[in-house]
């Protein structure tokens, strides 16, 4: 049975290769975010939509900042954390937020979902509640499963999606975000889950988060 599945972990993974860029990729600049609030703000508003709609809405809150926020860690300026967040959204409604701050009024579900800004700024007090405030303070307690318990409360955030890319985009090498894509693709090749997706990318000497990003560059692309 071992050689069995040895084989079948070998055969998808010559199936990925031939599908996806998987040992050339390189990880966008998202994955590489000056400020901890930038992560949390993608991670709530990229689930179910095209992730250009995420990408602007991600550089409309820092212009919207004063001064504007910096993006990207190799922009030489400050890092902002969780409580500079909350000082600069609290005073407003998540109705100006969605509006005029983030220019984005998605809600978590099209059945009485909560607007995605109200989510960033609730997931943003579970965090701050549990200590978390910047990069280094999320390495430190990233274990800590109450955190995701009280951010996995927030309402939208049931699934974990929105939590596991979160923790991708703090740096979690291990992770894959279970979203349409990475199901289609899965369902289209018949792969049992995430642990059959990790052992590919450990049999291509990849990263599991490299390789949802190969997989998620291949099933966002328009069909041909």
């Amino acid at each position: 049975m071992e050689l069995q599945n040895r084989r079948m972990i070998t055969d998808l993974a010559r199936l990925v290769l031939s599908e996806t860029a998987a040992l050339q990729v390189t990880l966008p600049p998202e994955y590489f975010y000056k400020s901890l609030p930038l992560a949390l703000i993608d991670a709530v508003y990229s689930i179910g939509v095209t992730y250009s709609s995420t990408r602007n809405t991600v550089e409309r809150f820092c212009q919207n900042q004063r001064p504007p926020w910096l993006l990207y860690r190799w922009e030489e300026g400050p890092e902002h954390t969780i409580r500079d967040f909350l000082a600069a959204t609290d005073a407003r409604s998540p109705q100006e937020l969605a509006s005029r701050i983030y220019g984005n009024r998605q809600r978590t579900s099209s059945r009485n979902g909560i607007l995605k800004a109200e989510a960033v700024s609730r997931c943003a007090r579970v965090l701050r509640g549990h200590g978390v405030d910047s990069f280094a303070d999320w390495r430190r307690l990233q274990s800590d499963a109450a955190i995701e318990r009280d951010f996995r409360a927030v309402p939208g955030q049931g699934s974990g999606v929105a939590f596991g890319y979160f923790k991708m985009l703090c740096g979690d090498d291990a992770g894959i975000k279970l979203d349409r894509h990475i199901h289609a693709f899965m369902n289209r090749h018949g792969i049992g889950g995430i642990a059959e997706l990790k052992q590919v990318a450990a049999e291509l000497e990849i990263t599991p988060r490299k390789l949802d990003y190969a997989i998620w560059q291949k099933m966002s692309r328009p069909a041909a």
